[in-house]
């Protein structure tokens, strides 16, 4: 019902909106805060992280208000590679080498962004919003395969008695290779049949990275079966999307995507974010109500937006259609709510052990 003088149509900018708004967010948090659980040196303070929280906030805004679109380019940029310049500063001084993937993905990140906003100022091609939006999300992909295929194992061992996990194989490096030829497939503008059978290889491939990691022994640890249902929606997600490219017409191309994108990014960011929310400020690594509820709440919020998409709006009736998509949205929105509600006055106060947090 809103009239906004939009930088770019509301499809792109929804899909711009989710992959660098919310996704950026998300990675920029978590990589500040696991950097220093891994270098033991300090990224940014308080002060640091209100810039960058301002300039990710005025982004969205001059973006989505036609305010200043040539802003929105400049301050997004300067949003991405502010945070890849603080997580690799410590990386280089713990020379901690394998870690240096994830400032090249906000960088990655900052690339693929400005290209979007060129093409929206009408400075080159808009054929390159789509490609450059595909490039983001397969660099989103790559660090949570990289970041959960290290944690999910890891913390269910640990929480629930387990075998420790086996050292990375074969198998782990061929998942994540097969996520960084998809990204060079969509840089280099490969489509068609290459192109879907590489989502199948990378769905595959990480699919069965799951196997062994003692996911059906999660069922009672809401923080731990999140994690793997968020694994096994992003897996799925990237072999129907493969399928829908091979076969068009048997499966649609929308499901997939959202399969891939609401249930697995969706699902796993918000698991790992209400972990280290509790982690982080000196709280047990329980979750209660609200946040069981939530991770509950956008597992149902995966499957209606996946469902809503396997008929045609004709089928169900235009206003049908329309009202699932809103109910999906709210599910999705009400789970984040929740997060919020169990969350914010851990973030807001001092750990209950005096240390930092």
């Amino acid at each position: 019902h809103l009239e906004l003088n939009m930088e770019l149509s509301g499809s792109l900018w929804h899909g711009h909106e989710m992959i660098f708004g919310y996704g950026g967010a998300v990675l920029a948090g978590f990589l500040l805060t696991v950097t220093v659980n891994w270098t033991g040196l300090k990224t940014v303070g308080g002060l640091g992280v209100g810039v960058l929280l301002f300039l990710w906030l005025a982004a969205r805004v001059t973006s989505s208000t036609g305010l200043w679109f040539p802003g929105a380019a400049f301050l997004e940029f300067a949003f991405f590679t502010a945070t890849a310049v603080a997580i690799a500063r410590p990386i280089l001084l713990a020379r901690k080498w394998r870690n240096l993937a994830f400032p090249i993905v906000l960088l990655t990140l900052a690339a693929a962004d400005l290209v979007i906003h060129l093409a929206a100022l009408g400075q080159i091609e808009q054929a390159w919003i789509p490609v450059s939006l595909w490039v983001a999300t397969d660099a989103i992909a790559l660090t949570l395969l990289i970041f959960a295929g290290r944690i999910i194992p890891l913390f269910t061992a640990k929480a629930l008695s387990l075998s420790p996990p086996r050292a990375k194989g074969i198998l782990d490096y061929l998942g994540i290779g097969s996520v960084a030829l998809l990204a060079a497939a969509h840089a280099l503008q490969l489509t068609g049949r290459s192109e879907a059978l590489l989502w199948i290889l990378a769905g595959a491939l990480n699919l069965t990275r799951l196997y062994g990691w003692g996911g059906s022994k999660t069922l009672k640890t809401p923080l731990l079966w999140v994690l793997h249902l968020g694994w096994l929606f992003m897996c799925l997600g990237m072999l129907l999307t493969g399928y829908a490219l091979h076969s068009p017409g048997r499966l649609s191309y929308a499901s997939a995507l959202h399969l891939l994108l609401v249930g697995g990014f969706g699902t796993l960011t918000l698991g790992m974010m209400a972990r280290v929310s509790l982690g982080h400020t000196g709280r047990k690594l329980v979750a209660g109500r609200l946040s069981a509820a939530a991770f509950v709440l956008i597992a149902l919020a995966t499957l209606l937006r996946v469902s809503v998409g396997l008929w045609a709006p004709e089928a169900l009736g235009t206003e049908t259609h329309m009202n699932l998509l809103w109910a999906a949205a709210l599910l999705w929105s009400l789970s984040f709510l929740l997060f919020l509600l169990a969350n914010t006055a851990y973030l807001l106060s001092p750990r209950p052990d005096g240390k930092p947090g």
